[in-house]
C-alpha cells in the first residue's frame, strides 16, 4: 500500500522525483521492490531523498508531514496502515501502471481495490486504486 499527503497531485512513480520517501527499513522487502520500482522510473538518492525507516515510523513520519509518501507491503488491518487509512491528511496512492510492473516482475500481482471496502459509511478509498504486491 502506498500512501501519500492528501495535498499532492501523484499519479505515476516519476512523479515521486524530489519528495521525501519512506520505503523500508535497509534491507526489507518493502525497501527492495520499491527501489527496483523506483529505479526503473528514474528516480534515485541523486533526485529524491529516499528514507529507511519501519512500518510504525513511516506512518508516523507520513502523518506529521515529515515525509511526503510511505510504502508498505503489509495488510490493511496493521496499526501502520489504519492510522493513515483514518487520516484525513493523507491518502491511498494507487500505483498507475501496476499491471506492466506485474508483467514485467512476475513475483507481484495486481490488486485493484474497490471503491468503499476499508470503510463502506466513510467511502475509503474513494476510488478504485490499483496496487501490486509480491507474491508470498
Amino acid at each position: 500500500m502506498d500512501f501519500s499527503r492528501n495535498d499532492l497531485a501523484l499519479q505515476r512513480i516519476p512523479d515521486l522525483k524530489g519528495l521525501r520517501l519512506a520505503v523500508g527499513e535497509e534491507g526489507g522487502g518493502t525497501r527492495i521492490l520499491m527501489m527496483r520500482l523506483l529505479e526503473l522510473n528514474g528516480v534515485n538518492s541523486q533526485n529524491t531523498r529516499i528514507l529507511a525507516y519501519g512500518y510504525q515510523k513511516a506512518a508516523d513520519m507520513l502523518l506529521n508531514g515529515e515525509v511526503d509518501v510511505a510504502f508498505f507491503v503489509s495488510t490493511h488491518l496493521a496499526a501502520h496502515v489504519t492510522q493513515p487509512i483514518d487520516s484525513k491528511s493523507v491518502k491511498l496512492m494507487g500505483l498507475e501502471r501496476a499491471e506492466a510492473y506485474a508483467l514485467l516482475y512476475h513475483f507481484l500481482y495486481v490488486l485493484k481495490v474497490p471503491e468503499g471496502v476499508i470503510d463502506f459509511e466513510a467511502n475509503i478509498p474513494a476510488r478504485d486504486p490499483t496496487l501490486v504486491a509480491p507474491t508470498t
